[in-house]
């Protein structure tokens, strides 16, 4: 095997750089950081690392579901703006030694579309997807968050032009599937398409097309810049929401909210950590135990149990996410040798 073919393209490599620093301290489950270059992992990571990556994995998961039952503990008394203005500070927070050692460079950019559209799309995203969090059940919100890398594939067939194999296409339709049968009609109702439902859905799209915005911009902007202006602009387009309902946290709650930002962040740490260790058709997977975990903490806090509709177009929807997100590995490096 010679030596191009083991080396990835400069769009590549931005995608690369990109996924190891866009999801620092943003609630962005990372859907992209799955897509990570199968000629990468099998030149740089040998099998048995699988096991430390699923581990970081595991704990990943587990920040995530934390993070949740905390959104859904301080409830109602923190509007979803106000919730994700606190945790996009601290995330900005974590971008100023970025800033301070880079200067200007951490936010040269060609592009002030992509990184205002970014921007705006990730506030809007977190700030739906803690609206879900705390009118539905955890499990259920979690369920429906999965569905990102389902509009992956039409936005990338509409967009970039991607060509979309029959085994995609089919998951994609088999996994919507999934979510009507988790809001499957009740006593004889119809689906249960309420504003919280729409709120979660409408966050997997926002988070999925800024992974698609990732794409359209590889090689033409810094990751780094785009992670800088990320958090910055997440911070700026949050402030009117939180302005409006305004509520000075109390000891309590500020050390909640506190530790929903510095769990969140640690999620993301993991999840990064874990993504660049294991492989990625054995990593991905198991970001779903977050489902799991979040069952398990909504159960004994707050006596949340999933229903059976949950549970199967949840399933419906996991099994279908990963046939419409597997890339078949090319044979290079360490693979090639196995």
């Amino acid at each position: 095997m010679n030596d191009a073919t083991n080396k990835t393209s400069p769009a590549e490599q931005a995608l690369l750089d990109e996924e190891a620093t866009a999801t620092a301290a943003l609630d962005v489950i990372p859907q992209v950081a799955r897509e990570l270059s199968a000629e990468v992992r099998a030149e740089r990571k040998a099998p048995s690392h699988n096991l430390i990556g699923g581990v970081w994995m595991l704990a990943a998961a587990f920040s995530f579901a934390v993070q949740g039952v905390l959104v859904k503990y301080v409830g109602d008394g923190y509007s979803p703006a106000l919730q994700n203005f606190f945790r996009q500070f601290i995330g900005a927070l974590v971008v100023l030694p970025i800033i301070i050692r880079l200067g200007k460079r951490s936010v040269a950019t060609s592009q002030p579309g992509v990184v205002l559209y970014r921007g705006a799309a990730i506030m809007i995203a977190a700030t739906l997807n803690l609206y879900a969090m705390q009118l539905l059940p955890l499990a259920q919100a979690n369920a429906l968050s999965f569905t990102r890398a389902l509009w992956t594939v039409p936005m990338a067939l509409l967009l970039l032009r991607e060509r979309v194999s029959a085994v995609r296409a089919i998951a994609t339709l088999v996994g919507f599937a999934g979510v009507l049968v988790m809001i499957s009609p009740r006593d004889g109702g119809g689906f249960d398409f309420g504003l919280p439902v729409v709120a979660a859905l409408g966050s997997a799209f926002l988070f999925s097309s800024t992974g698609i915005s990732v794409r359209m911009s590889a090689g033409k902007t810094d990751p780094t810049v785009l992670f800088v202006w990320a958090s910055l602009l997440g911070v700026l387009f949050a402030i009117p929401g939180a302005w409006l309902t305004w509520r000075t946290p109390n000891v309590h709650d500020g050390l909640v909210i506190l530790a929903m930002g510095l769990i969140s962040s640690a999620g993301q740490a993991c999840f990064i950590r874990g993504s660049s260790i294991g492989e990625a058709a054995v990593m991905g997977p198991i970001d779903y135990s977050r489902l799991l975990f979040s069952a398990v903490g909504a159960y004994f806090v707050f006596g949340e149990r999933p229903t059976i509709a949950t549970v199967i177009g949840a399933t419906i929807v996991i099994i279908a996410t990963l046939c419409a997100s597997w890339r078949p590995a090319k044979r290079t490096g360490l693979a090639a040798r196995g």
